[in-house]
């Protein structure tokens, strides 16, 4: 990072130092603000709630002048209705901020950006919402070799013109996307060990198609879109949403999945099923013998419900993530859960 402080300041600071003890403990006063300020986070909507988006957008660019852009890390742009002399704006943001590390980006169109053609920095983390993918989208993408997160929806329906390189993505750990973009994907990134395929209403038909995700450990996926399941043979945590009876739609999954290694799933009961009649899942675990637990997720209204059933155990128990609902697939599946309710007899 380029120095920002005069050197009249430096001088002044360390012209009274004589001693190792001394300079050692400013070193490292020095080296804990920086984590400080790196693990910060700036919300340019905080101080600005009432005022319209040019504004907002005008005041953080100013307020990010000189050597402040560089502690910028993360930013959000979520503003569905962005116009274009907005978008020249945050590209001017985006061209300052050499060390962002995670950015969103929600914006149907993004015509003559510089920062798709010459990004300033290299992300981690990147979500893009309801934007094209067109060549400059792509080759932006595939140059973000260090992104661990990716999440990226487009608004294009039917099959996609372009496709990534085989060699994109090289670092990327966790991708959330949709069947038509990873259709898109010449070759599965190889260090992918988080999956979770969005529903978009199309499904592709023939190639290409990936034939194998060997890397992917967690896969959550959309019940009709659940045949990517066949394709992650490895998969050990499952998550599966729009389940709309947990018995039968279990049973069909099972029939198709690599399960003998899978050892927890979560369904996530659809707003729109009937109410769910009594389940018994022991002959599911006899169809998967690694399985340890199949979770039971259920929302109606603000009550929101998560019960397990172990292996072997004669009741279900209700618990309770620790993480924030809706990346419960991210987390921990046997950590990061309390049971509130009821009384696990089985070891895990």
């Amino acid at each position: 990072m380029p120095r920002t402080l005069p050197p009249e300041i430096l001088r002044m600071t360390f012209e009274k130092v004589s001693d190792k003890s001394t300079l050692c403990n400013i070193l490292l006063a020095c080296q804990q603000f920086r984590q400080l300020v790196e693990s910060a986070r700036v919300y340019a909507d905080a101080a600005f709630s009432k005022h319209p988006i040019r504004f907002k957008l005008d005041s953080f660019l100013k307020a990010i002048e000189g050597p402040r852009a560089l502690f910028v890390r993360s930013l959000t742009f979520d503003a569905e209705d962005i116009r274009h002399h907005e978008l020249k704006v945050i590209d001017e943001i985006l061209m300052k901020t050499t060390n962002l590390k995670a950015l969103c980006l929600e914006r149907r169109t993004l015509p003559h950006v510089r920062f798709l053609q010459n990004p300033p920095f290299l992300l981690t983390k990147l979500e893009l919402r309801d934007i094209p993918l067109d060549t400059p989208t792509v080759r932006f993408l595939e140059a973000q070799t260090s992104l661990e997160f990716l999440s990226i929806r487009t608004h294009i329906s039917g099959p996609l013109p372009h496709r990534f390189s085989p060699s994109a993505f090289p670092n990327l750990k966790t991708l959330v996307t949709e069947c038509k973009v990873l259709d898109r994907l010449a070759s599965v990134p190889p260090n992918i060990t988080h999956l979770y395929i969005k529903l978009s209403g199309y499904f592709s038909s023939g190639p290409p198609r990936p034939r194998r995700l060997d890397s992917v450990l967690v896969l959550a996926c959309h019940m009709e879109s659940s045949y990517v399941t066949t394709l992650c043979v490895k998969t050990e945590w499952l998550e599966l949403h729009g389940i709309m009876d947990a018995s039968s739609d279990l049973a069909i999954v099972l029939r198709t999945c690599q399960r003998h290694t899978l050892r927890g799933i979560r369904l996530v009961i659809s707003p729109y099923a009937p109410i769910q009649p009594p389940v018994q899942f022991q002959q599911r675990f006899d169809e998967a013998p690694s399985l340890e637990f199949v979770e039971v997720c259920n929302t109606t209204g603000q009550h929101h419900e998560c019960r397990r059933w172990y292996r072997d155990s004669p009741q279900p128990v209700k618990i309770r993530w620790k993480c924030q609902r809706g990346s419960e697939w991210q987390a921990d599946w046997l950590k990061d859960v309390d049971i509130v309710e009821g009384t696990n007899l089985v070891e895990t």
